[in-house]
């Protein structure tokens, strides 16, 4: 605080009040005299705001007295918003974390958050941080595959300036499998193919692609999860030749769906085409010696074959 006078430089002591305070006294040294938190507890780190000062300048020796009023600024400490968002896989619920820090010490108040540019929802800071799930924000409850856009904030609050924040919560697609039916069919009869799409998350949706021996890929709508495949869809289906043919299904990533694919063969048998007896059959066959006998059996790829034994040992008749 400083003193004057066009007839010199006052002496004797001046008081200050802070925020309507006792007043502290304190000898003028050139006309004036410093006040600080030793002199006056308000001034002890005050908090931020415009606080109210008061001097007086009692008459005293060849000056009269004097006063003026005047206010200390303190402006907020400054803050740092943070987001921590997680990847999540669908149907799975997100979390949000935002953390306010200051260097100043421990932030306290609220803090806000919106999710795809909905309403901002405000929550208390416990210690710096607030967490937000489905329970403060209905867009955190199993939120669809994709991107969000993320908006924290913390609104000047006591001692502590704004900030604010953007991010992203990235919510991966279910994964899926693919899986392929394809029966052996007998030449010349068509053939069929079911493609399956599942998941854990709940039933894919979409289309699903099927190629046979490499041909051209054609797309199909899955109907709860499956598809299925004709002569009238693929023409390699149609009368397909004796033989195996290779099967290539793909499920392309669609809305909360990951992408997955597969790969398999169908087979088609020749009419009394034979296929190799397996050892088991075999061994039967050498025990029979007399008589006709009739050997069924299934064979691993679901075909049945009958084999015929007739009149001497080791000869068989036509398949």
């Amino acid at each position: 605080m400083t003193v004057s006078s066009s007839a010199g430089t006052p002496t004797g002591n001046v008081s200050l009040s802070v925020d309507s305070g006792a007043a502290v006294s304190k000898v003028l040294s050139s006309g004036s005299a410093t006040f600080g938190n030793t002199d006056i507890a308000a001034l002890t780190s005050p908090s931020a705001g415009d606080h109210a000062l008061s001097a007086v300048y009692a008459a005293q020796g060849n000056f009269d007295s004097s006063s003026t009023t005047a206010s200390l600024h303190v402006n907020p400490a400054g803050t740092t918003t943070t987001i921590t968002a997680a990847d999540v896989t669908y149907p799975n619920d997100a979390t949000v974390k935002v953390n306010v820090s200051s260097s100043a010490g421990t932030v306290t108040g609220n803090a806000s958050l919106s999710v795809a540019g909905g309403t901002a929802v405000s929550k208390a800071l416990v210690n710096g941080c607030a967490t937000f799930t489905k329970i403060d924000i209905a867009a955190l409850g199993s939120p669809n595959a994709g991107d969000y856009t993320l908006s924290a904030s913390y609104a000047a609050q006591g001692n502590f300036d704004a900030s604010l924040k953007p991010g992203t919560l990235h919510v991966n697609p279910a994964a899926t499998l693919t899986s392929i039916s394809a029966p052996s069919i007998t030449y010349n009869a068509n053939g069929s193919v079911t493609v399956t799409v599942s998941s854990s998350a709940g039933t894919p949706t979409g289309n699903v692609s099927l190629s046979v021996d490499s041909g051209a890929a054609v797309s199909k709508a899955l109907v709860t999860g499956s598809a299925t495949f004709g002569g009238t869809d693929i023409a390699a289906l149609t009368s397909p030749s004796a033989g195996d043919h290779s099967l290539s299904a793909s499920y392309a990533a669609q809305g909360n769906f990951d992408l997955s694919s597969t790969r398999a063969r169908c087979t088609s048998i020749q009419p009394g085409q034979r296929l190799p007896l397996p050892p088991r059959m075999l061994l039967s066959q050498r025990r029979h010696c007399k008589g006709e006998r009739d050997l069924d059996r299934r064979h691993s790829a679901g075909q049945r074959l009958a084999y015929r034994r007739w009149g001497h040992r080791g000869q068989q008749g036509p398949g």
